[in-house]
């Protein structure tokens, strides 16, 4: 099992590698370039309110789905249709209590129309997500990972053919940005369904009420854990406009150093895609997990400490770089946020693994623990501090969550033997904090200052061993082809 993640992670991560950072750095930040700094804070506030609700289109379906699936897939062809039904008739009741949220906050004609499109965005979204829980409980792990870009692929076509051409700039605005994402999605979501597997005649929806009822009653505990984690990961932004004058334009620099976490944190949600399922496997076969997730744990915490240091001694020239509007203050809240990367990434880990055992009441109580920590702090540093006392709080709740999680790992795997080393983490954090401040001293240029610092995080990750197995992994997986 080690060996298929090792092996399945490296294709996941080739092809995201080009694609995603394309559509972020490429797309999305140019879509920011092009409207500007309060309209596309007023984007992402509208955005992350309706991924607030996002409980009600889900209430758990996509982790019930990924964990029970793996360990049973026969369910697959009988479970499918209840899925699309029920998701379909949540994402109704969705709509209407997002739009009813909204007016009841005396939103305008333009931002009704923003929310509206938002919530059908992430209304496909979950659809396509919940199929992409199936692509991999049947196994379709390299596929999956091809469905995983179809969307910011066209998104990169479509999009920044408009950006690149200065006659049809003018068209670039935050509805048509949109309206671009959910074409994309509703072609993708065509893509997934081709490559999945169904009994020949079998429909892909189902009428039976008592069954979507029962589908419904065992995934809430789930939802829970969604809800909870929704609001504390998205409350910040929603909080930044509510709670100062210059909402929007406070929202999109927070949003600029968000994007960057973003990107880094689609490495997090690549490993819990392949993690979920590999584990669940495991669990239901009794056999030790512990290698598993020591390897996934060391892989991701070596990546993210390794941006969080390099952009920490380059934010000013990152951010100066990508945004024309950029001020140094905006540097301070990246150098700080991009360190909630290596929470967030060891929480996909640790999360993985705990939902693979079914821990849920345990989850949903570290997501509210983590839920009031970032309420508070950010009721309390974003009057005085702004964008960056909402990085702060981000920073201090998602450490909160892991610590959390990995305890209570640690106690499920008492009994399991350990072949991985406590200091392994902390030599190398210091290592990397060593390194970044050396070259930031030297003064090199940011492009070879980036390889400096990626040779230094892989002979760091080798020497401490957080990646010492992955060549042997492959090796191995070769000479048995």
């Amino acid at each position: 099992m080690r060996r298929v993640f090792a092996s399945n992670l490296i294709l996941l991560l080739a092809i995201n590698a080009i694609v995603k950072p394309l559509y972020l750095f490429g797309i999305d930040l140019g879509v920011q370039n092009a409207v500007g700094t309060d309209e596309y804070g007023m984007y992402m506030t509208w955005f992350s309110f309706a991924f607030l609700f996002g409980v009600i289109y889900d209430l758990g379906l996509q982790n019930y789905n990924a964990v029970t699936l793996a360990k049973t897939p026969e369910l697959l062809r009988q479970r499918l249709p209840l899925m699309l039904s029920l998701k379909l008739a949540l994402s109704l009741v969705y709509a209407l209590v997002v739009l009813a949220a909204a007016y009841f906050l005396d939103a305008n004609v333009r931002e009704l129309q923003l929310v509206s499109l938002a919530v059908v965005y992430h209304a496909c979204l979950s659809i396509l997500q919940l199929l992409r829980t199936n692509l991999g409980a049947q196994g379709s792990y390299q596929f999956n990972s091809v469905v995983s870009v179809v969307d910011r692929l066209l998104l990169i076509l479509v999009v920044g053919s408009l950006l690149l051409n200065p006659a049809w700039h003018d068209w670039v605005t935050i509805e048509l940005f949109f309206v671009a994402q959910i074409i994309a999605l509703l072609i993708t979501i065509g893509v997934a369904i081709s490559g999945t597997y169904l009994s020949e005649g079998q429909r892909w929806w189902s009428t039976d009420s008592l069954e979507v009822g029962s589908l419904l009653k065992q995934s809430l505990p789930y939802g829970l854990g969604l809800l909870l984690s929704t609001v504390f990961t998205r409350i910040d932004m929603v909080m930044l406009e509510q709670m100062l004058e210059e909402g929007y334009h406070t929202t999109g620099v927070y949003a600029a150093s968000f994007r960057l976490l973003d990107g880094v944190n689609m490495v997090g949600y690549m490993f819990a895609t392949l993690l979920i399922p590999m584990l669940s496997k495991l669990v239901e076969a009794k056999a030790p997990a512990r290698p598993l997730l020591q390897q996934a744990a060391g892989y991701m915490a070596a990546f993210s400490v390794g941006v969080a240091v390099f952009t920490m001694f380059n934010a000013d020239e990152i951010m100066a770089l990508l945004y024309k509007d950029s001020t140094s203050d905006w540097s301070v809240v990246l150098q700080w946020l991009i360190w909630a990367s290596v929470s967030i990434g060891l929480t996909y880990v640790y999360g993985s693994f705990l939902l693979s055992h079914q821990k849920i009441a345990a989850i949903n109580w570290m997501f509210f623990a983590g839920l009031v920590l970032n309420i508070v702090l950010n009721y309390l540093l974003i009057p005085t501090h702004g964008a960056l006392g909402a990085a702060i709080a981000t920073v201090a709740t998602q450490g909160l969550v892991v610590s959390l999680q990995w305890w209570l790992s640690l106690r499920i795997l008492k009994n399991e033997p350990s072949s991985g080393r406590w200091w392994s983490l902390p030599l190398y954090l210091i290592g990397c904090l060593l390194v970044g401040y050396g070259i930031h001293l030297v003064g090199f240029g940011l492009v070879l200052a980036l390889l400096l610092q990626i040779s230094a995080c892989l002979a760091l990750g080798f020497a401490t061993g957080l990646l010492a197995d992955i060549f042997a992994l492959l090796k191995s997986r070769v000479a048995e082809s």
